[in-house]
């Protein structure tokens, strides 16, 4: 009864082992699909330099929360993306605990 048991625990843990492999490569096929029609091997990192991505701590979207709370047309806008962002954060919260 107990090697049952420990076949279909092996047998799930392969399938999350399988799921751990695979999920880098959905990236890779998307790295090397775009530099693809980019027509050079690192073309995603051009493009993605293009996009002016970086880490500003979120600064860039403190701003841009700001700006709306500030325009008179989108202060509700604003509140509704505080909303969202301390709705964000207590269900992160709640699943943590």
């Amino acid at each position: 009864a107990s090697g049952g048991r420990w076949r279909t625990a092996w047998r799930a843990e392969r399938r999350m082992l399988l799921g751990v492999a695979l999920a880098p490569l959905g990236w890779l096929a998307y790295v090397v699909w775009v530099g693809a029609r980019e027509g050079e091997a690192l073309g995603y990192l051009r493009v993605q330099g293009g996009w002016g991505n970086g880490f500003d701590g979120g600064l860039a979207f403190a701003s841009f929360v700001g700006g709306r709370l500030a325009s008179p047309g989108g202060a509700l806008a604003g509140a509704g993306l505080l909303a969202g962002v301390v709705l964000v954060l207590w269900l992160y919260a709640r699943g943590v605990r």
